[in-house]
């Protein structure tokens, strides 16, 4: 299962991106206006909240996201958490999604988790195995920063054609 398998059942299957109920979901995020980096799918709320899904397809990449400095002590209740991001998740094959579940529970993280599978007519499904700890200090995004967003999925499609 690939990076843009995980995506897709994330953005189609699962209820945290469902692009439904979000306003606007983009994948590969580095700019539109974020100070923190980037990140693989970023869902906005109708309400104008944040959630974000960082993609890992092993093992040691899971592992690898906890250095990096955006998560400041592995996503834990007490840290310096990101203000914008209401909601996180990782997005994991099942393959490695018991031993995804382990870490986040030794790290103490709010992240929650969601695994992708296929059923067996190798349909991609996505299923919430633990759930994402709403971050209390986040704050709604202004109107500027969802046109910037806009903006960046409007750059991807023209560039695209």
């Amino acid at each position: 299962m690939n990076i843009r398998d995980l995506e897709w059942a994330a953005v189609h299957r699962s209820y945290a991106f469902n692009l439904t109920r979000s306003l606007i979901v983009i994948p590969n995020v580095s700019c539109g206006g974020f100070l923190w980096g980037e990140a693989d799918l970023i869902a906005v709320s109708r309400a104008f909240y944040l959630t974000e899904g960082e993609v890992k397809t092993s093992v040691s990449d899971f592992r690898a996201d906890f250095k990096k400095r955006k998560y400041d002590s592995g996503l834990k209740e007490n840290s310096n958490w990101l203000k914008d991001i209401k909601k996180h998740y990782f997005i994991v094959p099942k393959d490695i999604a018991e031993k995804a579940g382990e870490i986040l529970e030794e790290k103490n993280s709010m992240s929650g988790l969601i695994e992708v599978s296929k059923n067996r007519f190798n349909d991609l499904r996505a299923h919430e195995i633990r759930p994402a700890i709403v971050n209390k200090k986040a704050v709604k995004i202004p109107a500027e920063r969802v046109m910037k967003i806009s903006r960046l999925i409007a750059f991807r499609y023209w560039s695209s054609r």
